[in-house]
């Protein structure tokens, strides 16, 4: 009985490791993160950049200060990439520039 009942855990562990579904599942999706200096001049500008950039795919998660007027974002380099995020800024009537550091 013990001998069976080991038998089948191992298949199943054999089994459930070759699964791409489950091997997939499993792995961590790389975020980058850069920043952009944005022409922000109070709360309500930084705030219609995060809620805007919010809805853009591949952002992960964002972070407008208008004090430093710089924009941090996280971001999945899979699904967009710096140029598009500043162009996208920029299309909301803001400069922006990427920094590099």
């Amino acid at each position: 009985m013990k001998k069976t009942f080991f038998l089948i855990f191992i298949s199943f562990v054999a089994i459930a490791s070759t699964n791409p579904l489950m091997a997939q599942s499993s792995k961590k999706k790389k975020t980058e993160t850069v920043k952009i200096s944005a022409s922000m001049h109070c709360q309500d500008c930084a705030d219609k950049i995060e809620s805007e950039l919010n809805f853009e795919p591949g952002i992960k998660k964002i972070v407008a200060d208008y004090k430093i007027n710089t924009v941090t974002i996280e971001f999945f380099p899979k699904k967009t990439n710096p140029d598009k995020i500043v162009e996208k800024i920029k299309s909301l009537g803001y400069s922006a520039t990427l920094i590099i550091e």
